[in-house]
């Protein structure tokens, strides 16, 4: 889908259309997916699918698409705890009560680009609260807690990189919207953060450049290895910043994001 949009082309292509049929096709009653998920589980952050089907919407301007992305932003609202936090939000059972920082980004990411997509904005608070809540984890060096439990009490001493990345997206795209100083300077740490830990980990030819699964890397989120997901937002976190100061960042001595570009007023 993003690359029949990248090319500019009209309708989107047949591989497209096969793919989304089949979400449509296999979705619950209750707007989640659950025949066709890992461990037959339902869960919330399947958000990130949704968003696909609503952008898938707006090409096609097919209603099914949007009535069931909607549908299952929907699922995952009824899901949401009064303080941001999603249940049912882990691709394990075991995980549930403490979802990984990929996986309640992933929800978050979900209801925001299906909102911007279908111009849902009663989506937006719900996605604000939860990122907002992890935005108060991230500490002075960047450093983001890797799992939370219903309070948003800290239960892994690893952090997961992807996690880390995903959030500074959010949080960047968050700022430029609502103007706030605080999301923006916590994606900056975090982006500081992702290059030591690029750079400390980049210790040979065939890991320079890539990012670890977790920090330190012997953490339980994809141990001792390299998953391409997470250098995927990372880059996504280091366009937006870098678009967002108008030129490549500058004074540091790693890929850390510049002091450029026109800071949101302090909220």
């Amino acid at each position: 889908l993003a690359l029949d949009v990248f090319q500019g082309g009209g309708a989107p292509d047949a591989a497209t259309s096969k793919a989304m049929n089949w979400i449509v096709a296999n979705q619950d009653a209750d707007g989640s997916w659950t025949r066709a998920n890992y461990l037959g589980m339902k869960r919330t952050y399947d958000t990130y699918a949704a968003a696909a089907l609503a952008q898938l919407a707006t090409v096609t301007s097919e209603d099914r698409y949007s009535r069931a992305a909607i549908s299952n932003c929907e699922f995952a609202l009824r899901h949401q705890r009064d303080n941001g936090w999603f249940d049912l939000c882990d691709n394990t059972p075991r995980g549930n009560d403490t979802p990984s920082t990929h996986t309640l980004c992933y929800t978050i990411d979900g209801l925001l680009e299906t909102a911007a997509a279908l111009n849902e904005d009663g989506l937006v608070p719900a996605a604000e609260r939860a990122a907002d809540a992890l935005t108060e984890a991230v500490d002075s060096t960047g450093r983001l807690p890797g799992r939370f439990d219903s309070d948003w009490r800290p239960r892994s001493s690893y952090t997961v990189v992807t996690g880390s990345a995903q959030l500074g997206v959010i949080l960047m795209r968050l700022s430029l919207q609502t103007r706030t100083r605080r999301r923006l300077e916590a994606s900056l740490r975090l982006l500081d953060f992702l290059a030591f830990v690029q750079q400390l980990n980049s210790v040979d030819a065939n890991r320079a450049g890539g990012l670890p699964g977790s920090f330190p890397i012997w953490g339980r989120y994809v141990p001792l290895k390299h998953p391409s997901w997470a250098t995927k937002f990372y880059l996504d976190h280091l366009r937006l910043i870098r678009n967002w100061a108008g030129e490549a960042p500058a004074g540091r001595d790693h890929a850390g994001a510049s002091a450029g570009g026109p800071v949101p007023t302090p909220a």
